[in-house]
């Protein structure tokens, strides 16, 4: 019934067998020609394409399309060979700057002020004075400076490897950069160490691109000058979000609208439709043109060239570009009299999407747009049949009372059928449920189908009318602040949403079986026993988690990998939880609490901590707590009083997280007697003395648990080691002081805690060149096991009381060395 269907599934299952196992191209060319005969013989002999016999070509297919993407040949002469190798980088104490020349490619896309541009490498400066390269560079701005595409720039920067942090369950941000074709990153922090040398003009293309990047300037001046919520409307007709404040990004992420902030298949979706209402109006006042031609297919096929313009004007990010696709594809299959098989339309618009990029199926934006409308196409129809039951239309009333029931009815069930379908989705993406979402929505939607063709006649009327385009503009901007006022006082409501843990795989089988057996609960009898059969397996799949997966009987010590900082899981063999130090980066708004740490413990179904540990507040331990703090909401919050925990600046800020989530706050004069929790006791050994100050007051916790000792040591210098070694017992795993500064861990100190196991905490080529080499020689000679969380990912210690086992996220080391995984126990510790 719909062909295209399954060989679309057996395209996309390729792409994942392909990007898993890189299989060698001819092997895969060799096999799609032998798998593709059969069907090709049945074609020929019956006339008619069977899906069944596609299946495994189109598998094969996708294995071969994604393979240039996921196993990529580069050049000798690529940018990421002249990345400084282990030797330069021990010469030069830390990873070089190097000097480049290149072409931007795309607009910058701006975060936290800093622009981001992609570059195509041309030359390069080595040993032997410049060299032709080739590659692109994902290269990080200065806040203030502007370039554009097809400027000519030379820059001197650190040249990197993407690299994901190493944890669990983390977000792959090197596979999308790879997929991308980007295999080197570089960051520039000031403005004379980039400039532009010139600009590339050959080229008809490149030229059309100019004249749309300065209609896009000059777009973006007219609504600054113009609007008071600019920033949105600058997202909404040229996808710039730059201007977007963080509070209205979060109010609109609360209410599950935040789709509307940037362009996807909405927004193109409404101009598509605005535009083809129009150009059918007007067709229908030419009544020579609507005896002679189909007015609605010519107003189809006329809707096309706007709706491109609008991509064009967008800057053709890739979400706006797969949308725009996907309409025309929508258009033209109506065209041709195949509209009405929305299955087999979906199918075709996601088979030549991912033909032209395979790796699009990794992008959120692709995943959300074709669930929304699968979930349309699948369980709007059955809704509708529901809600006519449940509401049947009365005779007596009024045609206009009907035609608005009728309208917010069906607006309702749409929002509620894509809301359905994207639901697991967001999530798994975005650990959120937003419970005001579906009232949102039907305001928000109705809204923006509004203001975006406002915007689009505002742009269009500034090019030769500025005061009627300023007053078009005046009317989508007042539409805006209506609509961002009203998700405000959505977001605002109490549990408008609420964060979650990651779901699995198996979770979101069985929601989307639970979902197709609802309903249809009443057209097959086998789903009125199916639905609750599923129902009571997603309570004990909750059960499991809730209970039996927490109550393992071990004790498990996490280092999580937070780049140059630091933070600790413990979980309790009973269940509780403590998290020591949240991480954080100096002169970066990037938020490690919020994009490391708490994905970590989502996906490991963590939804509250019972312990928040603060070391010492200095950024790289305390500036990720503020939004764990309200996030998992801790009972108690423990540090070493060094500060006005409710004083302003950022250890203020969190002070004001932790009252609002209620928690207790200790210092060490409160817990110097020892703490008892699920059978492991916890004791701070420091600061109790006084007289220590700065790194050197960093609380230190002991945690006993059977004969299994950890110690975690903070930023502590050899003073506060001095000050505690002669309590210290025999340890079996040390938390390394202060990332593996040469001023920490001294002979003295590891003589008395001869630790077998020895953690450090450090970011990937930081510019202090941490851990020092002196420091791991100390722990070399001490006999001590080192893992670090630069090289070995997330470090997991897990103990029964008597033996501990050390396993590290990553299976080989950045650098090429193997990283360990031993099983060691406290009799054989030096």
């Amino acid at each position: 019934m719909h062909p295209l269907f399954l060989p679309f599934l057996c395209f996309i299952s390729g792409i994942l067998l392909g990007d898993a196992f890189g299989f060698s191209v001819k092997a895969i060319s060799l096999f799609f020609v032998i798998s593709a005969l059969p069907s090709v013989f049945l074609f020929i002999l019956r006339r008619r394409f069977h899906p069944a016999a596609a299946a495994v070509p189109f598998v094969v297919l996708g294995a071969l399309f994604i393979h240039p993407y996921s196993w990529p040949r580069l050049a000798p002469n690529h940018i990421r060979n002249y990345i400084a190798g282990p030797e330069e980088r021990a010469a030069a104490q830390a990873l070089p700057s190097q000097d480049v020349e290149g072409v931007i490619l795309s607009a910058a896309t701006t975060a936290g002020g800093r622009g981001r541009v992609i570059v195509e490498a041309e030359r390069i400066m080595s040993g032997e004075g410049w060299v032709e390269t080739v590659g692109k560079v994902a290269l990080t701005l200065p806040e203030g400076l502007t370039l554009r595409p097809n400027d000519r720039i030379r820059f001197v920067a650190r040249l990197r490897e993407p690299a994901n942090f190493g944890n669990p369950g983390e977000y792959d941000y090197k596979g999308r950069l790879n997929r991308e074709g980007v295999f080197v990153t570089a960051g520039v922090s000031k403005p004379g160490l980039v400039v532009r040398t010139g600009e590339i003009t050959a080229g008809a293309l490149r030229r059309a691109w100019r004249v749309v990047d300065e209609a896009r300037a000059g777009i973006r001046r007219f609504i600054r000058a113009n609007a008071l919520n600019a920033g949105a409307l600058n997202a909404l007709v040229i996808g710039d979000g730059s201007g977007l404040s963080p509070a209205l990004r979060e109010a609109f992420a609360r209410t599950s609208t935040a789709h509307i902030l940037a362009i996807s298949g909405l927004h193109v979706g409404i101009v598509a439709a605005a535009f083809y209402w129009l150009i059918l109006f007007l067709l229908k006042r030419s009544e020579r043109l609507m005896l002679a031609y189909n007015v609605r297919k010519a107003a189809l096929i006329a809707c096309i060239a706007p709706v491109v313009i609008y991509g064009v004007l967008a800057g053709l990010p890739v979400s706006a570009a797969r949308a725009v696709l996907m309409v025309c594809i929508f258009a033209v299959s109506f065209v041709i009299n195949r509209g009405k098989d929305y299955w087999n339309t979906l199918a075709l618009a996601g088979l030549v999407i991912l033909a032209a990029d395979p790796s699009a199926l990794w992008d959120i934006s692709f995943q959300l747009s074709f669930a929304a409308v699968a979930g349309i196409i699948y369980v709007l129809p059955r809704l509708r049949e529901a809600a006519l039951a449940a509401l049947p239309c009365s005779d007596e009333e009024g045609r206009v009372r009907r035609f608005l029931r009728q309208r917010v009815l069906e607006a309702a069930l749409v929002t509620a059928a894509a809301s359905a379908a994207t639901a697991p989705i967001i999530a798994y993406h975005f650990h959120r449920v937003s419970l005001t979402g579906l009232a949102a929505n039907l305001v928000a939607v109705p809204l923006v189908t509004l203001i975006v063709p406002l915007l689009l006649a505002a742009a269009a009327t500034s090019l030769v009318w500025n005061g009627l385009a300023a007053a078009v503009l005046f009317c989508a901007d007042t539409l805006f602040s209506g609509l961002a006022a009203t998700v405000k006082a959505f977001a605002g409501l109490p549990y408008s949403s609420a964060l979650v843990s990651t779901p699995t795989p198996l979770e979101l089988a069985l929601y989307y079986v639970l979902i197709v057996s609802a309903v249809n609960m009443k057209r097959a009898r086998v789903f009125v026993w199916l639905t609750p059969v599923v129902a009571l397996v997603i309570i004990g799949d909750w059960g499991y988690w809730s209970y039996y997966a927490r109550h393992a009987g071990d004790l498990k010590v996490t280092f999580v990998s937070v780049g140059q900082g630091e933070s600790a899981l413990v979980e309790f063999d009973h269940g509780s939880t403590m998290l020591i130090d949240g991480g954080g980066f100096y002169n970066s708004e990037f938020d490690t609490g919020e994009r490391i740490v708490a994905p970590f413990l989502w996906q490991k179904k963590i939804s509250r901590l019972d312990y928040i540990i603060l070391s010492h507040p200095q950024r790289d331990h305390m500036a990720g707590l503020k939004f764990l703090a309200e996030a998992f909401r801790p009972r108690e919050f423990w540090w070493n009083g060094d500060g006005d925990i409710n004083g302003p600046g950022s250890l203020g800020r969190l002070g004001a997280s932790l009252a609002r989530a209620g928690a207790g706050i200790k210092t060490p004069h409160d817990l110097s007697f020892g703490v008892t929790i699920d059978g492991a006791t916890v004791s701070v050994l420091h600061p109790i003395e006084p007289g220590f100050e700065g790194n050197d007051a960093s609380v230190v916790l002991l945690i006993e648990y059977g004969k299994v000792i950890l110690l975690f040591t903070g930023d502590i210098g050899q003073a506060a080691e001095a000050a505690i070694e002669r309590r210290l017992p025999r340890i079996d795993v040390l938390k390394v002081a202060h990332h593996g500064s040469r001023y920490s861990t001294g002979e003295g100190f590891l003589r008395a805690a001869a630790p077998a196991v020895a953690v450090i905490s450090a970011g990937r080529s930081n510019p202090f060149g941490f851990p020092h080499a002196q420091t791991l020689d100390r722990l070399t000679r001490a006999g001590a096991r080192v893992f670090r969380t630069d090289l070995d990912g997330a470090v997991t210690v897990t103990t029964d009381g008597r033996a501990i086992e050390v396993q590290s996220a990553l299976a080989v080391r950045p650098s090429g060395l193997a990283s360990l995984e031993e099983r060691v126990g406290p009799e054989t510790a030096p």
